[in-house]
């Protein structure tokens, strides 16, 4: 409509001026090389505009004719590009729907219509790795890792194509040639990560491990972290023991202290112990090395740090650790205790380790009382294997011999004892396997740094 209107007002406007010039009664007087030529003014503007019209005409038809080759190329390659994305993306859908021999017929037809590019041979080597073509998929991989702006993403592929087919060495040095494009890729350091753990290089094994846990997107958020976390491919993680990442601060304590035992003098200790707790406030075995460490320049500043731990995770270690340092009496060190125990922030457990103290140093008012203050709630298995302790040890100071109701006491309190829930114990974070004491690996699974103390509440 628009074309119409614009048409009809320009025959309106044409016939405007033809009507004027038609009404002017100039004469146009021309004399050249003895020729004189009259004619009228309007005549003559009309014939000059007709000729540049034509002329114009002329110029754009000599210039279609010489660029008709080109306009016959730009089509054809159009339309060839046209066709090998139509391509691309089916292969793309046939990729993700699970039709691999489609997707790297259609990823074939897409290289051939595009030629070598980033898209067709990413869905190339993603296609062949599917389908277990190998070679294929390393030829493709190798093309993208030449490319300056997909070299990081070649590598990465390549890293995890010789992860699956078992060639560490290899993996590692793809991993490696990943790092030097992007030092922060969280697949890459994983590699690295989980072959300094296999060949004990403590050192590397930490500073990549503090690399993921401080990363502003680490992805340990699944693996037990409050951190945000980025999503990752099962292959990332798939060259780890299962369970090896499930608690990653306690991996990286861990670490600190196998650091520490390396250390020739006590000021490095120091720091790696100090930075084991940064890592984990209730490692046990860091709390109690870092301490024997202070009391031999300061004991109270080695007591201070043992009774703020054993108010955070009371633990008979601890208890042990504070008698010898304080150096009190008997008497001294179960009333210093008792009045941590109240303090503490699992005030049963806490009581149950008075009670034994007490006990061993033949104080039965004081275990006494301390099994008395425990609730129900913290009435586990320890808790009434000390109070048969008790009854024990004061009828055998005083001399008595049991009678039927004391015996049958306690066999009721042995029979609740085997019923009752454990106290604090030590468990694998990776297996789930209880162990009598703290270790370094687990004897179970034999995985590193995911020994644990558990309360009796979150004790799995």
């Amino acid at each position: 409509m628009i074309r119409l209107l614009a048409f009809l007002g320009f025959c309106v406007l044409t016939a405007l001026l033809a009507s004027w010039l038609s009404a002017q009664q100039g004469v146009t007087v021309i004399n050249w090389l003895g020729w004189r030529v009259e004619m009228m003014t309007s005549l003559l503007i009309t014939g000059l505009l007709i000729s540049f019209g034509g002329l114009i005409l002329i110029v754009k038809l000599l210039v279609s004719v010489i660029s008709w080759p080109s306009w016959l190329g730009y089509n054809w390659r159009a339309r060839r590009r046209r066709r090998g994305d139509e391509a691309l993306g089916q292969g793309m859908v046939a990729f993700a729907a699970g039709d691999m021999a489609e997707a790297r017929k259609l990823a074939r037809r897409a290289e051939r219509l595009l030629g070598q590019g980033v898209l067709p041979d990413l869905l190339s080597a993603q296609a062949a790795h599917a389908t277990g073509d190998d070679r294929a998929a390393q030829r493709y991989f190798k093309s993208l890792s030449a490319q300056p702006g997909t070299a990081y993403f070649g590598h990465l592929g390549l890293m995890r194509l010789h992860l699956d087919q078992g060639e560490i060495e290899k993996s590692c040095m793809a991993a490696r040639a990943a790092l030097t494009i992007k030092a922060d890729s969280t697949p890459a350091n994983l590699v690295l990560l989980s072959e300094d753990l296999n060949r004990g290089n403590w050192k590397s094994a930490l500073h990549r491990l503090e690399g993921l846990l401080s990363s502003k997107n680490s992805f340990f958020k699944e693996a037990g972290s409050q951190k945000n976390s980025l999503p990752l491919l099962p292959s990332d993680t798939a060259h780890f023991r299962a369970g090896q990442l499930n608690k990653p601060e306690l991996l990286a304590a861990h670490l600190c202290l196998r650091l520490a035992e390396q250390q020739k003098d006590d000021k490095s200790r120091h720091v790696y112990l100090a930075k084991a707790l940064n890592w984990s406030p209730s490692f046990l075995e860091a709390i109690i090395r870092l301490a024997r460490l202070e009391a031999a320049s300061s004991s109270r500043k080695a007591l201070k740090r043992l009774e703020t731990a054993f108010k955070a995770v009371p633990h008979q270690r601890l208890a042990n650790q504070i008698a010898e340092v304080a150096s009190d009496n008997d008497g001294h060190f179960v009333a210093r205790l008792s009045g941590l125990a109240e303090q503490a922030a699992n005030k049963d457990e806490a009581r149950l380790i008075v009670a034994e103290a007490a006990l061993k140093r033949g104080i039965w008012a004081s275990a006494s009382s301390a099994l008395q203050a425990v609730s129900q709630k913290g009435h586990s298995n320890k808790y009434f294997l000390l109070n048969v302790e008790l009854a024990d040890k004061r009828a055998k100071s005083l001399g008595q011999i049991l009678d039927d109701k004391s015996a049958a006491e306690r066999e009721s309190a042995l029979l609740a004892a085997a019923h009752a829930p454990r106290a604090s114990s030590w468990q694998c974070g990776a297996c789930r396997t209880i162990v009598p004491q703290w270790q370094m690996d687990c004897p179970s699974c034999k995985i590193i740094g995911q020994i644990e103390l558990l309360t009796p509440q979150v004790a799995k």
